[in-house]
């Protein structure tokens, strides 16, 4: 589990375990979500996850074996959608409801446009409150820029220099 290791998992979980929500944004298998509610003892009412498969989901329970246990709300889609899209609709429900972002593995995925667009769309569904966050970790190298991905497409992957300027 990549959330225990997070420099700022010290704040995050004393506030999850007195009501504040979560999203896993790209959860893939929602291993994250799993380590909350089965060893952190966090409600899965106040959890919530999405990616752009959602077989991924079922694929999860299967592999887990705890379908009828784990009960976040799944949700799916493209984060980078148009919101009236049928595949950003999802988005909108959660727009300004959630208190910590996890985005683990996922923003590299794009170019820097895209990452730009994905990030904004992810700041969106925060409470606009103090405390509020995005936690998480990335891709890195030491030359930031784009890399072709052997699939097709660019990925951007940062440095330090590049991801204070990406969050400014």
């Amino acid at each position: 589990m990549r959330l225990p290791k997070l420099p700022y998992w010290s704040q995050a979980l004393p506030w999850l375990r007195s009501g504040a929500t979560i999203v896993d944004a790209g959860c893939y298998f929602s291993q994250e979500i799993r380590y909350l509610v089965f060893n952190e003892g966090v409600p899965a009412t106040q959890l919530y996850r999405f990616d752009l498969q959602p077989a991924f989901s079922d694929i999860s329970y299967k592999l887990s074996r705890d379908w009828g246990k784990l009960h976040a709300n799944m949700l799916s889609g493209d984060v980078l959608a148009n919101q009236s899209a049928p595949e950003g609709q999802n988005f909108t429900a959660l727009h300004g409801k959630i208190d910590i972002v996890h985005a683990a593995s996922l923003l590299h995925f794009w170019g820097w446009d895209d990452m730009i667009a994905a990030t904004k769309r992810l700041v969106s569904l925060t409470r606009k409150q103090s405390g509020s966050m995005i936690i998480g970790k990335q891709m890195s190298t030491l030359d930031a820029g784009g890399y072709a991905m052997p699939t097709g497409g660019v990925n951007y992957r940062h440095n330090v220099e590049s991801m204070e300027r990406f969050w400014r």
